[in-house]
């Protein structure tokens, strides 16, 4: 990982966090304008340092993607885990949800036995005892046996705290050891194959920590070691001792070993009150339910971009319009709108070159204002669009309507290989199948994003609607109904070829 060009950082810092814990938030509250954005090397996932100084120490912040668990299933989860494993931070930075600490603790406990560099920061503190919930954080410190700050984003409560607190770790003021969970009878194989883990370039990461995940088949792991098929050999002589000796699987034992020392920890600690039931309870018996769910996360998805592209072209709410017989707001909405603006900009721009060119030579007039000019702003075009798509997607997702949604609908596209997350490119492109293109990389695994990357271009979007409006007109120019029926076909059709494409992916 390198640091901005013309910086020096005294510590790097790894953000981490599990999706939806209000990483980007804090990351954005923290850095505010100063982050340098691109890709992680080799792959298309975007990676974000920012830069702050506190204390006359200059923290550069690694903002990984988002991550449940050291157990990847995805690209982007891969690339965390492999940076936490083998990159060059100082100090990692763990976000929790303070309102599902219960769930959002594990990555915390998982990753505190791997480094004892580690400070843990609790999100959304604003609204933790407004929703009944009381943690006694000093006494969770101490029990987990590393630093623990409350934060808001929002009011910027412990934010300072947490610069301060990183950068007396980083320097070694602040110390504590590897967090060791109880697993029973897989600790006496733990600490049988941690005598032979003593590789130098295992030096930073525990023992301990290295056998344990040996044992639980992480092939990553597996990888950094093959130096070594002496370890390799005896972890995996050990792995099936311990299935033939309990009948069942080491990472099985290990997940649960560290849910119940997360239970008990958190039983010790948080106090729930109960409290008045909020709008959140409302939103779930809806979302969630089995029949009304799906039917009404299809309807929001439609609104909200429907919104979206309205903003940026008009469509689909002038068609209304027109229906409603108000051809005159229609026009002015297809006219003033983020497209049309644009577009109008880069026409009028055109123009006045093309009058202060045109004395001196016609054709570099035209080179310029046309083609230059011209094809910058049909590239341009794009961005209101993808834009607009990408803020309707962040406020869905940090209102937490799109889990809600993703869940809803899951068992539907489970159905043709895909997740629930698969909803979103396919709703974007009906607007344009760039976007939905692009948002393949939300995807769960490689195979998922091959699909949607492969099965988006079969769905109608707003250019091939106004072609097949034309053709629809002049082949049934006398029956509206009969129009309005193969328009419809037209669509569901296009939703039927983009999922059985997909499931042909799959195979």
């Amino acid at each position: 990982m390198g640091v901005p060009e013309g910086r020096s950082c005294d510590y790097v810092i790894a953000v981490v966090g599990q999706p939806s814990v209000g990483k980007s938030t804090f990351f954005a509250h923290v850095t505010g304008e100063l982050v340098r954005v691109a890709n992680w090397p080799g792959t298309t996932v975007e990676q974000k340092i920012g830069i702050v100084t506190f204390e006359d120490k200059t923290l550069c912040l690694v903002d990984l993607p988002g991550i449940y668990g050291l157990s990847p299933t995805s690209p982007e989860e891969r690339i965390t885990k492999n940076f936490l494993v083998s990159g060059d931070w100082d100090v990692v930075l763990v976000l929790a949800d303070s309102l599902i600490l219960e769930r959002s603790i594990y990555l915390p406990i998982q990753i505190s036995e791997m480094t004892s560099k580690l400070v843990v920061a609790l999100t959304k503190w604003d609204v933790t005892h407004k929703m009944g919930i009381h943690i006694d954080v000093g006494k969770l410190s101490s029990r987990l046996g590393f630093p623990i700050i409350p934060i808001s984003s929002i009011t910027g409560e412990g934010v300072k705290e947490v610069l301060a607190t990183l950068i007396r770790v980083a320097e070694g003021k602040v110390r504590s050891n590897p967090l060791k969970v109880s697993y029973g009878l897989l600790d006496s194989y733990v600490n049988e194959l941690a005598e032979l883990v003593s590789d130098e370039k295992l030096i930073r990461l525990p023992k301990r920590w290295v056998a344990l995940r040996l044992l639980e088949g992480d092939q990553d792991i597996v990888n950094f070691v093959k130096d070594r098929p002496d370890i390799i050999e005896k972890s995996e002589r050990l792995r099936e001792e311990f299935k033939k000796a309990t009948g069942r699987a080491p990472e099985e034992i290990a997940i649960l070993g560290r849910y119940e020392y997360a239970t008990q920890v958190i039983k010790d600690t948080i106090v729930r009150v109960a409290v008045r039931p909020l709008i959140t309870t409302l939103i779930d018996k809806v979302y969630l339910h089995p029949l009304a769910g799906p039917l009404i996360s299809a309807i929001t998805l439609f609104v909200v971009f429907a919104l979206a592209f309205t903003i940026n072209t008009g469509f689909p709410f002038t068609y209304f319009l027109r229906f409603l017989g108000l051809d005159a707001v229609a026009d002015a909405l297809e006219s003033y709108n983020l497209s049309g603006l644009l577009e109008r900009f880069f026409i009028s721009a055109g123009e006045n070159l093309r009058a202060v060119l045109g004395n001196l030579s016609m054709e570099v007039a035209s080179l310029l204002a046309d083609g230059i000019l011209g094809g910058l702003g049909a590239v341009l075009s794009f961005l209101p669009l993808v834009f607009l798509v990408s803020a309707s997607l962040a406020v869905l997702e940090d209102s937490g309507l799109g889990p809600r949604m993703v869940v809803s609908l899951h068992n539907f596209f489970k159905f043709f290989g895909l997740s629930g997350r698969a909803l979103y490119p396919l709703v974007i492109g009906f607007g344009c199948n760039v976007p939905a293109v692009i948002q393949s990389r939300i995807s769960v695994d490689e195979i998922e994003r091959r699909e949607i990357i492969i099965s988006s271009p079969f769905i109608l979007c707003q250019a091939r609607l106004i072609v097949l409006l034309y053709f629809t007109k002049v082949l049934f120019h006398s029956n509206a109904v009969f129009q309005a029926f193969t328009m419809t076909l037209l669509y569901f059709t296009s939703i039927i070829l983009y999922l059985l494409t997909a499931r042909l992916v799959r195979f």
